[in-house]
């Protein structure tokens, strides 16, 4: 989702390097993507819920992806890589995009990264 380090950018390894350079990489992705899946998002017209949450960040941009899953998925990895558990004001929206006779639609999203933490 981000730029490839160009450690794993290669495309074959030697054992060892593998399971010493790319292996944790891997794994530290894998973690990061089942955090993203499980992270707390709220979308705008949630606002009632989210009045008291901070909007100090920056909010996170996607722009042109398949589907509304893959954006929200995009958004809420963008929030895990920096540290953040929930995503607020998130607005997704859709565009037709037709080539010819062919009609697909290009989804594009954006979220404020915040720490959420729940109640009891």
């Amino acid at each position: 989702m981000t730029k490839v380090p160009e450690l794993l950018s290669h495309g074959a390894y030697c054992t060892p390097c593998f399971d010493f350079k790319v292996m944790p990489e891997v794994e530290a992705y894998d973690a990061d993507l089942e955090a993203a899946r499980n992270i707390a998002v709220f979308f705008k017209d949630q606002s009632k819920e989210t009045r008291n949450f901070k909007r100090t960040e920056k909010a996170f941009k996607v722009v042109d992806c398949e589907d509304r899953e893959e954006t929200l998925l995009r958004l809420a990895f963008f929030a895990v890589q920096a540290k953040f558990n929930a995503i607020i004001d998130v607005e997704i929206t859709s565009r037709k995009v037709r080539t010819g006779a062919y009609q697909t639609h290009l989804w594009s999203g954006s979220a404020i990264p915040t720490n959420y933490i729940g109640r009891r």
